[in-house]
């Protein structure tokens, strides 16, 4: 259902924007997991928020087997399908996690994405959330020069690499109307500047309405700058929480 929108290209820069707690972050791992099954990619993770990477590794586990980990589910997989999902996950992805006394800068996390390519052949990193990034902001900098000179980096380290790289953006402060529905997030409100779409070659908003049945996901794909990775659309996904994966209606 995605495909005819939106296509992953080595080299590319993604950058995804939702409200919390609304899926994108689920949606993007769902991505890592489907690109590693299918086109064998390897994938550098950086992702704060699901400490600890075994909790992580878990999850990803279930995308990968299609059942949970839970032995006590009715469903749960076997402990022979849980080796082979930690075999799997070993081979395909690689958790980037700075020492404790060390700060988590966009400089330091792209040197240990280097050295993930050099060992381990990645093709794809995913920097989830951008805000859990240390940011060392030169006083001379305005933010929105700062998040142009940022994303500048990123691009080059895509193109030198050969690397496609998906940041996770919060929105700007969004309000409910009187349906205590938010609207739909625009590239334009992600927090910190406009130069995330600006200078993004892919754009997808995740959105999940509060009215409806929590487990349908709206994807808008909001800008393709290359007409052969796909085009702007929307689309909508089922969500099964006991697998931890999307499918189509």
């Amino acid at each position: 259902t995605l495909d005819p929108l939106y296509t992953v290209k080595p080299g590319q820069l993604t950058v995804i924007v939702g409200i919390p707690f609304q899926g994108k972050s689920t949606w993007a791992h769902s991505l890592m997991v489907n690109l590693a099954k299918q086109s064998d990619w390897r994938v550098a993770m950086y992702c704060p928020e699901d400490q600890p990477m075994a909790r992580l590794a878990s999850k990803l586990a279930q995308r990968f087997i299609g059942r949970p980990i839970d032995r006590n589910a009715q469903v749960g997989m076997s402990p022979e399908e849980y080796t082979q999902a930690q075999s799997w996950i070993q081979e395909h992805f690689h958790f980037i996690a700075p020492p404790e006394d060390a700060e988590a800068t966009l400089e330091h996390i792209l040197e240990l994405a280097r050295l993930a390519v050099l060992r381990y052949g990645i093709k794809g990193l995913l920097l989830d959330p951008w805000n859990e990034i240390e940011h060392l902001r030169p006083r001379e900098l305005t933010e929105t020069e700062y998040v142009a000179k940022c994303l500048r980096h990123i691009k080059s380290f895509n193109r030198r690499h050969g690397v496609h790289t998906w940041i996770v953006v919060h929105p700007t402060k969004l309000y409910p109307n009187d349906k205590h529905e938010y609207p739909v997030p625009t590239l334009y409100d992600a927090s910190g500047s406009a130069h995330f779409r600006n200078k993004a070659d892919c754009g997808i908003v995740i959105y999940r309405s509060s009215t409806i049945d929590c487990n349908v996901l709206d994807v808008y794909v909001q800008k393709i700058k290359f007409r052969e990775v796909g085009k702007p659309g929307h689309i909508q996904l089922a969500y099964h929480p006991s697998s931890e994966r999307f499918s189509e209606f």
